[in-house]
């Protein structure tokens, strides 16, 4: 009975998986009916399952300092949904932006239900299934855009086009060639630089300079760390993947495909004029406003959904907007020091955690698998940066994926110098 529940669950896990690519394409503006529906399934299910073993089924589901910090995150945040009402938020924008974060907490279920290797791979294929999905999801939406007509194109040439999962692409990229260079059969490698292959072509159509900088930056480390054989197999990926974008932007956009090399010069090359980047100034401009928010609420913050205004020099405007580019900032901004401060320790004491895991780890799966968790939150660390992808859809599920890796990699552990880090935690919980 405890195993037909528990194959019962991994199946309610992997259907959220496997329609995720709706999920993250969907609910850009405004609440519609793919909004209600996922909060009913997704979050509704995730919450119910939270209770239910929390309660009813006695899961330890605090193992370390960060896992209660990361419930305890969410239970006070709830409390910031009314904060956001008082701030005239309305209460459907302010809750429907917390559900949405709350997609972090589906590490938990993840760490239950997934706890050998044979199941690991499970998840990945269908994960990959998913992204593959969601790649071609994105060559439909730019090729449809760019065949509407000359002012999409100039939307794509200034850089207006709303860009999404990037995190995700990168993320998947990233791993992907990663396990590509895992000994393994040669059926799986094909698969792996399908993905690979497809997903850094859909990466491209996103226009976004900082993720391209991302996947450059993490195989630099890749090829750094990987023994000699696996660089040469790194170079063979590298020069397939610029050959895989260059086929399937000429294969989807077809007469359009000059426009979009065009405007990839045009973003790299924008990317050396420093301050005078004119997107760059925005940026600017916005985080002196923020910063000044921050104050003036430090320990509350301004709630869920806040709009703010600033001064868009692109535009020669003032901009009213609730989008933050920096994760950092939409933390504090939305609910304060105390709370971004709590969310940053979850955050950094996995970090480490992958580190630690990676470095002593001795069996080469897991130990691709705790950097793997690693490259994560990597990405999500340094593109906050500059956007809030800590909370965006795509990075609240890379950040619980991220976990997952490294808590697997962690418990498979092959050394004994693990063991302190277990002793430091139970005392720190008791």
């Amino acid at each position: 009975m405890i195993n037909q529940s528990s194959k019962f669950q991994r199946f309610w896990i992997l259907s959220i998986i496997i329609t995720s690519p709706l999920y993250l394409r969907s609910g850009q503006e405004g609440v519609d009916v793919f909004d209600i529906v996922f909060a009913g399934y997704y979050f509704g299910s995730l919450y119910f399952w939270l209770f239910w073993a929390a309660l009813v089924k006695k899961i330890k589901l605090v193992k370390n300092t960060a896992d209660f910090f990361l419930l305890l995150f969410f239970v006070l945040a709830f409390g910031f949904v009314f904060i956001s009402k008082l701030n005239s938020v309305t209460l459907v924008d302010a809750f429907r932006e917390y559900i949405i974060i709350s997609m972090v907490l589906i590490f938990f279920p993840l760490r239950e239900l997934f706890n050998t290797k044979k199941q690991l791979i499970q998840l990945g294929i269908i994960f990959s299934i998913s992204v593959l999905l969601n790649d071609l999801g994105q060559f439909y939406d730019y090729y449809k855009g760019m065949t509407s007509g000359v002012q999409y194109a100039y939307q794509v040439l200034s850089g207006t086009k709303i860009r999404i999962n990037q995190t995700l692409f990168t993320f998947s990229i990233s791993v992907g060639t990663l396990f590509f260079l895992y000994p393994q059969k040669i059926k799986s490698k094909i698969w792996l630089i399908l993905v690979v292959g497809t997903t850094s072509a859909a990466l491209v159509t996103t226009f976004s300079r900082t993720f391209w900088v991302l996947v450059l930056g993490i195989m630099f480390i890749f090829f750094i760390i990987i023994p000699l054989r696996q660089k040469i197999q790194l170079a063979v990926v590298a020069v397939f993947v610029s050959v895989s974008i260059v086929f399937m932007i000429n294969i989807f956009f077809k007469q359009q495909a000059d426009v979009v090399f065009t405007v990839l010069e045009k973003r790299l090359t924008s990317s050396t004029q420093g301050k005078a980047d004119m997107s760059l100034k925005s940026r600017l401009s916005e985080y002196k406003v923020l910063i000044n928010k921050i104050k003036e609420n430090p320990l509350q913050g301004n709630g869920f959904f806040k709009e703010f205004s600033f001064y868009n020099p692109i535009y020669s405007e003032t901009s009213h907007t609730i989008t933050v580019h920096n994760g950092y900032l939409y933390l504090a901004y939305r609910i304060g020091i105390p709370m971004f401060l709590m969310y940053l320790y979850v955050l950094f004491y996995y970090f480490g955690k992958s580190i630690k895991t990676w470095y002593l780890n001795d069996d080469l799966f897991y130990k691709f698998i705790a950097i793997s968790g690693f490259t994560g939150l990597l990405v999500l660390i340094l593109s906050s940066l500059t956007s809030s992808q800590f909370f965006l859809r795509d990075g609240t599920m890379i950040t619980a994926y991220s976990l997952l890796l490294i808590e697997f990699a962690y418990q498979n552990r092959t050394k004994e110098h693990f063991t302190k880090l277990d002793s430091i935690d139970s005392k720190q919980i008791n």
